[in-house]
């Protein structure tokens, strides 16, 4: 099975409560999750245009969209998150090399809101 990129999340981890955000969010994207956990509250959300073909710049060009039509109330609430992370998802198969890049634009933009790029890699599970 070849090497693939799977999807992006966005991560959000706040103290503060940010449930109505996980509601804009559930509202302008796919919100996977918004829960608190032991204090720490989180949001999973990912690009509801997503599709198999998509590239990491689509999804998450998308998802800058959204965050960037926050109104002022819903920002103060996303400042309150000490993590925000566009997490690329990759499933790993049996090539040697990968190559998926990120082009210079959108670094911007997600620099530019103070956001972090991080991968995981997945194993193939139907081998």
């Amino acid at each position: 099975m070849n090497t693939k990129y799977l999807n992006t999340d966005l991560d959000l981890k706040s103290y503060q409560e940010i449930t109505l955000l996980g509601k804009y969010f559930d509202k302008h994207a796919d919100l996977i999750r918004c829960e608190n956990d032991d204090g720490v509250w989180w949001a999973v959300v990912e690009d509801s245009h997503s599709n198999r073909n998509a590239l990491p710049t689509d999804n998450i060009n998308n998802l800058l969209d959204v965050i960037q039509n926050l109104e002022p109330d819903l920002k103060a609430i996303l400042d309150t998150c000490h993590v925000k992370d566009f997490n690329i998802g990759i499933e790993t198969g049996n090539i040697h090399g990968f190559n998926l890049g990120i082009d210079h634009a959108t670094l911007k933009r997600i620099v530019d809101l103070n956001f972090t790029i991080s991968f995981t890699t997945y194993p193939n599970c139907d081998e």
